[in-house]
């Protein structure tokens, strides 16, 4: 699937806030909405603009998307899980 990320080419720990990984990393591990709230000990919302803020700068169209951004990249792979 091709995309128009505008930070191509840079390491995406260097993009993305330490939360949009955090929350990237999450979602990647299959969490819920709720799920992340409730780990990150933050509103669904904020959740919500947190997801938002990192497809806007990976340049993805969906949850899963930006997975394979980050996956594709290797990104995913280097770092930790969060429990």
């Amino acid at each position: 699937m091709q995309h128009d990320c505008p930070y191509c080419g840079r390491d995406l720990t260097a993009v993305l806030t330490v939360r949009e990984t955090e929350v990237l990393i999450l979602i990647a591990q299959g969490v819920t909405t709720n799920g992340i709230a409730l780990r990150l000990g933050i509103s669904h919302r904020t959740v919500d603009n947190h997801v938002a803020s990192l497809m806007n700068r990976l340049g993805a169209v969906s949850r899963s998307h930006a997975i394979a951004i980050a996956a594709s990249r290797g990104i995913l792979s280097r770092l930790p899980t969060i429990e």
